[in-house]
C-alpha cells in the first residue's frame, strides 16, 4: 500500500508578543500528485490563513529489510517485488531494478512485474552499493543501500 505524508507545515502567527502553538500531524495521501494545503490559526487577535501547494510522492510499503535480503550480502541478492504494492492506478507495473556502485556505475539491471529478482554479487568487490527500483509511475526511484561483504 502506498501512503503519502506531509510531515511539517510551518505557520507562525504573532499576537501581541505571543506565538500561536501549532502541532503537525502526518497527513495520509492516497495518490501521487499536487495537493493544496491550507492551514488556519485563530487567536484573540484574529485569524491567519496560509496556503501552499506541495507535491506528495509515494513511500512504498515495506522496509528495505523486507524488500531486499540478505543485507549485507555475499553471493545472491534477492529483491522481493511482491512486497511493493502499487495502488495508484490499480494496474500492474513493470519495475526497473538497477544496482549501482558508489561511483554511479551500473553493475546489474533487471525488469519484472512481480516475484523475486535475483542479482549475483559474488564477483563484485566489497563495498556499498545502491539499488534503484523504478515503477515507471514515480519520477524518482526508491533507493536502497546494499552492502556487499565477502
Amino acid at each position: 500500500m502506498r501512503r503519502f505524508f506531509l510531515t511539517s507545515i510551518v505557520l507562525a502567527f504573532f499576537c501581541y508578543g505571543t506565538k500561536a502553538q501549532l502541532s503537525t500531524e502526518e497527513l495520509p495521501f492516497l495518490w501521487s500528485g499536487y495537493y493544496t494545503i491550507t492551514a488556519q490559526v485563530t487567536t484573540a487577535c484574529g485569524t491567519l490563513s496560509a496556503q501552499t501547494t506541495v507535491y506528495a510522492q509515494a513511500a512504498k510499503s515495506g522496509s528495505s529489510a523486507s524488500i531486499l535480503y540478505p543485507n549485507p550480502v555475499n553471493d545472491m541478492l534477492y529483491v522481493d517485488l511482491d512486497k511493493i504494492t502499487n495502488i495508484q492506478n490499480k494496474t500492474t507495473v513493470t519495475y526497473d531494478i538497477r544496482l549501482y556502485d558508489s561511483q554511479g556505475n551500473m553493475s546489474h539491471q533487471a525488469k519484472s512485474q512481480s516475484g523475486i529478482v535475483q542479482f549475483n554479487v559474488s564477483n563484485m568487490p566489497d563495498g556499498i552499493y545502491f539499488l534503484h527500483i523504478s515503477d515507471g509511475v514515480s519520477t524518482t526511484p526508491d533507493i536502497h543501500k546494499v552492502i556487499v561483504k565477502h
